[in-house]
């Protein structure tokens, strides 16, 4: 896949708090950024989700010259205590040539930041994507208004 075909993405949504993780929290070598207790702050946990939501406003499907985030192809976004962090998107239709390679290619963009232990990308299938998903600004470049 080329650079292009993996860049962008829809309005950020709130991370979820998940329960406290137990101890002895697995390490990875994406991990040198994390504590030494292997959780992470909120304020690392928000620096680390603006810097995955700026890799999925920087990842295209190649068919479409808008981010897979101002497309509104990202449903959700969590970044766990432990710096995993985890993707529901889905694709503009199941038939999409890029169904294969895109979602391994925003794990692999986004497991290059600091601080990520690990990225898991769900390709999801509801709600069904409409074009009333796009931000105004995807609109906008698709001359849809």
């Amino acid at each position: 896949m080329s650079e292009t075909a993996a860049q962008a993405q829809p309005a950020p949504r709130p991370a979820s708090e998940p329960a406290h993780p137990s101890a002895g929290v697995a390490r990875s070598a994406g991990d040198d950024d994390l504590p030494a207790s292997g959780i992470l702050d909120q304020a690392a946990r928000d620096d680390i989700r603006a810097q995955v939501e700026g890799v999925l406003r920087d990842t295209f499907d190649p068919e479409i010259p808008v981010s897979i985030w101002e497309l509104g192809l990202v449903y959700d976004l969590v970044v766990e205590p432990t710096g995993s962090v985890r993707i529901a998107m889905t694709l503009t239709s199941p038939a999409c040539p890029v169904a294969e390679s895109l979602p391994p290619a925003v794990e692999a963009r986004v497991n290059a930041i600091p601080g990520v232990a690990s990225v898991r990308c769900d390709v999801v299938w509801e709600p069904p994507w409409t074009p009333e998903m796009m931000s105004p600004e995807a609109k906008l470049l698709l001359d849809m208004f």
